[in-house]
């Protein structure tokens, strides 16, 4: 199986955890001591469906390597193929997995069901509704507490690839203010991180650099509506 490693230092991390909503700066480049680096890998999708005790074999692996943490995918259009009927199995064991090798877990939270979405597109088109999606990221930190220690809010939006039809900062950034929201209404210690982002150039309806996408989320001008007439966040 093929792991993607990341390391997560302050100058070098593309996501950014989501303390609040305003213009990104840039942090002073430093060098980590050694000691002060946090190793975690990224399977992807390579563990759903795989039998449990390789699963735990590759854990193992991680932890042997040094990593303390472990990047999850956590399916929305696979779990709550129905409104509010959720599958939760799959994770169970993962989140359970992780949890018996002493990996913290990065639940990623991405997808969206059929019945979210405009009828004929793919899962990778953001749900309309992004309540819709923040019930579920509530649901899922209610569920998994402490076991769940950071929760990432969808997965390289700035490439049409994964955000249909193409890249939209303003939703993108709707999306991650309700489902910050709803998970500190459940867990307020949970940590929320940005979605990472892809390497990129600007080609507009395709792609966006993770700088120009980062700069227009966080960007002060930008209007977010909150939940109810006339609020904004």
């Amino acid at each position: 199986m093929r792991w993607i490693a990341l390391v997560v230092v302050a100058a070098g991390a593309i996501a950014a955890v989501v303390f609040g909503l305003g213009q990104p700066t840039r942090p002073p480049v430093e060098e980590a001591p050694r000691g002060d680096i946090e190793i975690g890998v990224s399977p992807g999708g390579a563990f759903p469906g795989r039998p449990i005790e390789l699963v735990a074999a590759d854990l193992a692996s991680m932890g042997d390597l040094g990593a303390g943490w472990v990047r999850v995918d956590i399916d929305w259009a696979s779990i709550e193929q129905q409104p509010g009927a959720y599958g939760w199995d799959e994770i169970d064991r993962l989140v359970g997995a992780a949890d018996d090798a002493g990996l913290r877990v990065l639940g990623l939270l991405l997808s969206t069901p059929a019945w979210a979405r405009p009828e004929g597109t793919g899962d990778k088109h953001p749900p309309d509704d992004v309540d819709a999606f923040a019930s579920f990221a509530a649901a899922v930190v209610e569920r998994y507490g402490d076991r769940l220690q950071a929760v990432e809010i969808w997965n390289e939006p700035n490439l049409s690839r994964f955000w249909e039809p193409g890249p939209d900062p303003a939703h993108y950034r709707r999306l991650l203010v309700a489902a910050a929201a709803a998970i500190r209404e459940v867990r307020p210690s949970t940590t929320i991180v940005s979605a990472g982002l892809a390497p990129a150039t600007d080609r507009d309806g395709v792609e966006l650099s993770p700088e120009r996408f980062l700069t227009e989320v966080f960007s002060p001008s930008a209007e977010v509506r909150g939940h109810g007439p006339g609020q904004e966040r």
